[in-house]
């Protein structure tokens, strides 16, 4: 795995893990496999950089919400709720301010 994409990786593990989200709902809101996302994680090396940059501009949103407190969610929510909410929260923060 080329440094480039090892530090998108480690940012994109990291943010998932300040949002204290699940790997699966990142998988669900970026479009890529749990599979795939799951290999990263253990180190795997990343052969589609379009799905990497793709992790790695969701992740950037996720962070921004971070920062404007909408994370980590409420962790009563059902599964369709959350994954709604976090659609929501993902299109509020890809908007030019």
């Amino acid at each position: 795995m080329s440094e480039s994409a090892k530090q998108k990786v480690e940012f994109i593990f990291r943010i998932i893990d300040v949002a204290e989200m699940k790997q699966v709902d990142f998988s669900f809101i970026t479009g890529i496999s749990r599979e795939t996302i799951h290999r990263w994680k253990k180190g795997h090396n990343v052969a589609d950089q379009l799905r990497l940059t793709r992790a790695y501009w969701y992740a950037q949103m996720i962070q921004k919400g971070c920062k404007a407190g909408r994370f980590p969610l409420p962790e009563k929510l059902k599964t369709t709720e959350r994954q709604a909410l976090l659609k929501k929260i993902v299109a509020e923060m890809s908007r030019p301010q």
